[in-house]
């Protein structure tokens, strides 16, 4: 929860990416459906918006973990446009 907590507030990259790898290391087991359904649309967001290539990965990363394929499926989707969107690298 305190990582979860932090990476709501942190700016520096390498904290962010540090921290959401960091919450991959917890299994499933770990927190509850509940608390991932809570963190998720967070997750998903950085996912499909980060401009930080290594950010999005962890975040994949982590969702992977979190086994909500569907969802990033669908944000895949709407990534493929053939060209540089926003902020993204």
């Amino acid at each position: 929860r305190v990582l979860l907590a932090r990476l709501e507030v942190e700016k520096e990259v390498s904290v962010r990416l540090a921290i959401i790898l960091s919450l991959s290391e917890f299994g499933l087991d770990r927190l509850t459906m509940t608390e991932r359904q809570n963190h998720l649309p967070r997750l998903l967001q950085i996912y499909r918006d980060d401009p930080d290539s290594g950010v999005h990965g962890a975040a994949e990363w982590l969702l992977g973990q979190w086994q909500v394929w569907d969802e990033m499926k669908t944000i895949d989707k709407g990534l493929t446009t053939g060209k540089v969107e926003w902020k993204r690298r």
